[in-house]
């Protein structure tokens, strides 16, 4: 499918919620839907940061219905305080973005003590996801970003949090990946026994040069090979091809995974590889299970 078929759309039916659209991918997926009349709502960590990208998109797009809100996904308090102010505020949501990640960083633990890219990447997701349920339309869709690194990754359901196994950050990042896809399949089973009509797919950005290659772990092989990347990667804006198409495909079906088409920058496809692993029944279920109990909730119990 061609990105230029969903350039001239009229999106100002539309409330678009994005995770980390400060910078790159997300920051190029909220200048796309407010430069096409959407509402936009934009988590971001920082809010300094945050004001800089709004500015940036209302010198653009000066009538953008753009609104910089802070939520830390590193931070169970950051994301329910970011919920309720979404939920006060905002009529319900159309598409629900789960984009902002981070990238095989060093270890460190969030805020709840989780160790930081499953704590960001997934279970900072799946809170927001479970506190936004309730408000999300009749037949929206939520879009879970990861990526093609899943297809490195196992997952320790009795240790994600490396405890006791030794940190590796580009397998932590991979974990993560894979625990999206997980969630997404999971997420569109649990909602058809829900009698919701809403839709859960994957988009990865393919290699994008973004900003998630800033804070990668120096001693890690990634250093040497990031400069590298930058001769045939693609650009942040290109990146968000793929996210963007997710949201707004027509024919969209449950547990579709977006991703650039192989040699056209501009083209999206559906027909990507996933590890078997994402396609393990009882691996979803015990994620879900997992991420529940770790965020203190009974989002869309047995």
């Amino acid at each position: 499918m061609k990105f230029s078929e969903y350039e001239s759309l009229d999106l100002s039916h539309k409330i678009i919620l994005i995770t980390g659209a400060n910078a790159g991918l997300g920051y190029e997926a909220a200048l796309f839907f407010a430069s096409r009349n959407a509402t936009v709502i934009a988590g971001v960590r920082s809010m300094q940061r945050g004001e800089q990208a709004k500015s940036k998109i209302l010198e653009i797009v000066p009538n953008a219905s753009i609104h910089f809100l802070e939520c830390d996904l590193s931070n169970s308090k950051s994301i329910d305080a970011f919920a309720s102010v979404v939920k006060e505020s905002f009529p319900p949501i159309d598409i629900l973005l789960n984009n902002a990640g981070i990238m095989a960083v060093p270890y460190a633990l969030t805020k709840d003590n989780f160790e930081s890219q499953f704590g960001v990447n997934h279970l900072g997701h799946f809170r927001l996801t479970a506190l936004l349920y309730s408000h999300l339309n009749d037949h929206a869709r939520i879009i879970n970003v990861s990526s093609m690194a899943h297809m490195q990754a196992t997952i320790d359901l009795n240790d994600p949090h490396y405890t006791s196994r030794s940190y590796q950050s580009f397998k932590a990042y991979a974990q993560s990946k894979l625990a999206n896809l997980l969630f997404t399949h999971e997420l569109n089973k649990r909602m058809k026994n829900d009698s919701h009509q809403l839709l859960a797919l994957s988009a990865h950005p393919g290699v994008a040069m973004t900003s998630l290659f800033d804070k990668v772990e120096t001693a890690s092989w990634m250093r040497f090979i990031k400069p590298i990347f930058g001769l045939f990667a693609a650009s942040a804006k290109q990146g968000s091809y793929p996210l963007i198409v997710a949201c707004l495909d027509p024919n969209a079906l449950p547990d579709m995974f977006y991703g650039p088409k192989s040699g056209k920058k501009n083209e999206v496809t559906t027909n990507i590889k996933m590890k078997s692993l994402a396609h393990d029944a009882s691996l979803q279920k015990g994620l879900w299970d997992l991420s529940n109990q770790q965020c203190s909730l009974k989002f869309l119990e047995d």
